[in-house]
């Protein structure tokens, strides 16, 4: 999960408040644990008093104090429930909204060469990973936190209730967990295809769309058509690679949880005919046993989402990581006022390219004075024009006037 945490890591202000997302839901987790509790008490209450080992009054009194407690409880679950929805609702439109500025922010500094060489719809389609990205970050704070910390309290209480129902269920937890996690590895290889497709997709699109008249002025559409038809029929059979896996990774989960919980039933069943559970007892561990398994799912199903925001992840961190390739001398100056432009045996290749665009061009040009370039299609006009607004560095040249181009540097 490297290019997960490394995505995180554009936005560390946030941290602050995820760690107070996590708080209000180890209150929730609690919560949610203590609430089984409740219910064993007054079951036991209610069984003592039929039993005749306590009175009716005295079984009433117990069952009105855990009854206010109950209340008490389901108030502090609404309260914060209510609050974990509202920090994860400011958490992700902050994180969003950043995350958004300081990919356009740093998008604005690429070089030309990056844009001519990448499509816009891939550029665009990576971008739009953002909200997926965040909505994710999202989701694991507005319910799965409290989710984790419920299951972890669970856990606990039935290895000290109930040892051999919770080592059951702690082994079913971590198959859950450990199949999840291989899954993720499993479709790595299928999820970076079929994200790959489909930026190659929106790319085309973006293409088509945007040169829609020089398309149509050559009767190209057939072409296009078949481009796109090719890339998306590579897609369904990569997308459809990665559902089968994880359908079979789900239905595994599913027998795993089964067997589980069949276990764990058995096992209470068995302790209590041999005197060893409560009435209480029992309805403790089989419906903390429930929750458990009714909480592993959506968790193992997060898990396995994982894997498909960590690609998404690696596509946007590839986008960050493209280093800015014009970078200023470190004596450069700014120009305030231009005197005069020269180009002495400049020379220059455009990146991946072994063929030179210019080779050993010179002028000299002061200010007021005109140059007129002329020459055949390719023969290099755009590329001086380019090297003028510095889109470009040239690979070599030298020159002593007031605008210098050289190896790497503009002064």
């Amino acid at each position: 999960m490297k290019n997960l945490w490394r995505t995180i890591q554009f936005i560390p202000e946030y941290r602050g408040k995820l760690i107070g997302v996590i708080l209000v839901g180890g209150v929730l987790g609690f919560v949610g644990t203590a609430t089984p509790y409740l219910y064993k008490n007054i079951v036991d209450a209610i069984a003592q008093m039929l039993s005749g080992r306590i009175t009716q009054d005295v079984a009433g009194q117990r069952v009105l104090w855990l009854l206010g407690i109950f209340f008490a409880l389901r108030l502090t679950l609404v309260f914060f429930g209510a609050l974990q929805n509202k920090q994860a609702d400011h958490l992700w439109l902050d994180t969003v909204s950043t995350f958004r500025q300081r990919v356009f922010d740093n998008m604005t500094q690429k070089s030309i060469d990056y844009f001519e060489r990448t499509r816009v719809g891939e550029i665009m389609d990576r971008f739009g990973n953002i909200t997926s990205i965040t909505m994710w970050l999202s989701s694991l704070t507005d319910g799965v936190l409290a989710s984790v910390m419920q299951m972890l309290f669970t856990i606990t209480v039935l290895l000290m209730k109930a040892p051999w129902v919770g080592l059951i269920m702690l082994a079913v937890l971590l198959l859950n967990l450990w199949i999840s996690y291989r899954t993720v590895g499993w479709t790595k290889p299928h999820r970076r295809g079929w994200q790959k497709l489909a930026g190659r997709m929106t790319g085309l699109l973006a293409e088509m769309i945007g040169n829609i008249a020089t398309v149509r002025s050559f009767g190209g559409e057939p072409a296009v058509k078949e481009r796109y038809d090719q890339t998306q029929e590579e897609w369904k059979v990569t997308r459809g690679k990665l559902h089968e896996t994880e359908w079979r990774s789900e239905q595994a989960l599913n027998v795993i949880n089964t067997f589980g919980v069949f276990a764990a039933v058995t096992v209470t069943a068995v302790g209590a005919l041999r005197g060893g559970f409560t009435t209480g007892d029992i309805l403790l561990v089989l419906t903390l046993s429930q929750m458990l398994t009714n909480t592993i799912g959506p968790i193992a199903r997060q898990v396995n989402q994982a894997g498909e925001i960590e690609s998404t992840a690696e596509r946007l961190v590839e986008l960050l990581d493209v280093e800015h390739e014009l970078q200023d001398a470190p004596d450069a100056v700014p120009l305030k006022q231009l005197q005069s432009i020269a180009f002495d045996q400049v020379s220059f290749q455009y990146p991946g390219n072994e063929a030179y665009a210019l080779k050993k061009i010179s002028f000299h040009l002061n200010a007021g004075q005109t140059l007129a370039l002329v020459g055949l299609s390719g023969s290099g006009k755009t590329t001086i024009v380019k090297l003028l607004m510095r889109f470009y560095d040239p690979t070599q040249g030298e020159c002593d006037h007031e605008i210098c181009w050289a190896v790497g540097q503009v002064a």
